[in-house]
């Protein structure tokens, strides 16, 4: 993963890093192909993205006036699935994200077992 913080001087190198942001949310940028003699592979990924930005105003020591503002964002992207096309056929396979499945079971094995000592507290408080 690369982490890229660059200060922005103008409204139009904002507007030039928002738009090679929004660009990379196009149709051309979830498909990929890659052919090498009469074998293709088209990859499917999924992408991803967030930004945000602020801004205020007010008094700045003994200026009259003061103000600023600041914005980031960051994108991301996973292969979902791949495309095999040979002369013998085409086959899809899916892209399994195996850290994905891992933190899922262990974050739906927490939520039951602190569902279930809650639940324990509960009937012994409402015994005594």
């Amino acid at each position: 993963m690369t982490i890229e913080k660059q200060p922005i001087g103008s409204m139009s190198e904002a507007n030039g890093v928002l738009a090679k942001f929004l660009g990379l949310g196009t149709a051309e940028a979830a498909v990929t192909r890659h052919t090498q003699g009469e074998t293709s592979v088209i990859t499917l990924n999924e992408i991803g993205g967030t930004f945000g930005y602020g801004f205020g105003g007010g008094k700045n020591g003994e200026n009259e006036e003061g103000g600023g503002g600041g914005g980031g964002g960051m994108t991301w992207s996973r292969p979902v699935a791949t495309i095999l096309i040979t002369p013998n056929g085409v086959r899809v396979e899916p892209v399994v994200d195996v850290t994905k499945i891992a933190v899922t079971m262990f974050t739906t094995l927490g939520a039951i077992f602190m569902v279930v000592r809650r639940m324990r507290r509960t009937r012994r408080e409402l015994r005594s």
